[in-house]
């Protein structure tokens, strides 16, 4: 497990649903928690992790 991870910092496809989810209904956020998850991997060279 990375340090970005352990702190929260990247969310699991699980945990990002229910944040979004907790938007009030009808918002664009609570609509995006109702989409299924299509990234196949971490997208890379878009974060950098320090030591």
């Amino acid at each position: 497990m990375s340090f970005l991870s352990r702190i929260g910092f990247i969310e699991t496809a699980e945990q990002e649903q229910a944040r979004l989810a907790q938007a009030p209904e009808g918002s664009t956020n609570h609509y995006l928690s109702t989409l299924p998850v299509t990234i196949e991997e971490w997208p890379k060279d878009l974060v950098v992790e320090l030591p």
